[in-house]
């Protein structure tokens, strides 16, 4: 996943074969509000009816939504009266629409990444809370940085959050699934968020229609339904809700399912997309945990130490210049 840079898109796919490269959503936001804003293209005054038209394209989720959405766009007033913005989003965007458009991304994706956000947040912070005061170091002291500072503590955070999160740490609530134990926090508060929702739905709203699949009644339009598939091997699960869309976690719907036909619960989940990495901690970390679980009752963990065996912490090479603090 990548800013829309036509180098970048090419050294990748050179370099890797087979793959396919993604625009970045954040960056194609952020791309089409500063081409709007500028006066030379004579549609500051209307990006308030244009952005939204192109990011209803963006969102489209099904072949017939894009060509729909593609034509509101082509029709709208923005769009015939200025030349700027059709050759703009005709030979730029429109040829890319493959690679920022929801409906085309692959439905294995097994998780939901749409931005190379994480990436850059990890750039941001190295240089502005490790390399602070060396605006002019040389490569080597950078990458000393890098090696004995950076490095070691990210994986230390990264150690800590697995023993905070694990049942080894602190007693998780005797409400919380078993399923959802041991499990990163964001996974946890988001499923237990939809079984809060799915508690609405009676046992009639869930029709089960064989191999793993069913139709769950819609709350907001009742006269529809979403369908649900378990998925296989390969096959991913998936649910027509724009909550599963968005987030690739169990939604309210599938919620409900295992709500009411307690054969199919979370196990039942394809392999591959139930036993993916960023879905469960990491044993290896738990692993080099000296932590005791606690069987007095109380929800905290008092006396709780974890060891990092393959990190040292070290002290910063001396050969590193003195830090020039902002005055600020």
């Amino acid at each position: 996943m990548v800013d829309f840079s036509e180098v970048e898109i090419g050294a990748l796919e050179e370099e890797f074969q087979g793959s396919k490269v993604l625009l970045c959503d954040f960056h194609r936001e952020k791309a089409w509000v500063e081409w709007c804003r500028k006066k030379g293209h004579g549609v500051s005054y209307a990006q308030d009816s244009l952005l939204p038209l192109l990011r209803s394209i963006a969102a489209a989720s099904t072949p017939e939504e894009f060509s729909t959405r593609l034509c509101n766009l082509q029709e709208a007033k923005v769009w015939k009266d200025n030349e700027k913005v059709r050759a703009w989003f005709s030979n730029k965007w429109l040829p890319e629409a493959k690679r920022w458009v929801h409906v085309f991304r692959d439905e294995d994706l097994k998780v939901a990444i749409y931005t190379n956000n994480g990436v850059e947040r990890q750039n941001e912070t190295l240089k502005h809370s490790h390399l602070e005061g060396y605006k002019n170091c040389s490569l080597s002291e950078m990458l000393t940085v890098l090696v004995t500072d950076f490095l070691p503590r990210t994986y230390r955070k990264y150690i800590e959050l697995n023993v905070k999160y694990s049942s080894f740490y602190r007693r998780y609530n005797e409400n919380m699934p078993k399923f959802l134990k041991d499990r990163p926090r964001s996974v946890a508060d988001h499923v237990m968020s939809r079984l809060t929702e799915a508690q609405f739905y009676e046992a009639n709203d869930v029709v089960a229609k064989g191999n793993g699949m069913f139709h769950v009644k819609s709350q907001s339009h009742p006269c529809t339904q979403n369908h649900i598939n378990f998925g296989e091997s390969i096959i991913m699960p998936l649910c027509t809700c724009k909550d599963w869309a968005k987030h690739k976690l169990p939604c309210k719907h599938f919620c409900a399912v295992f709500n009411h036909v307690h054969e199919w619960g979370w196990e039942k989940l394809a392999s591959n997309y139930r036993d993916n990495p960023l879905f469960s901690l990491d044993n290896a970390c738990l692993g080099q945990t000296s932590c005791e679980r606690d069987d007095s009752g109380s929800s905290d963990i008092t006396d709780h130490t974890y060891t990092p065996v393959s990190v040292e912490m070290q002290s910063p090479c001396n050969a590193l210049p003195e830090r020039k603090r902002p005055r600020k």
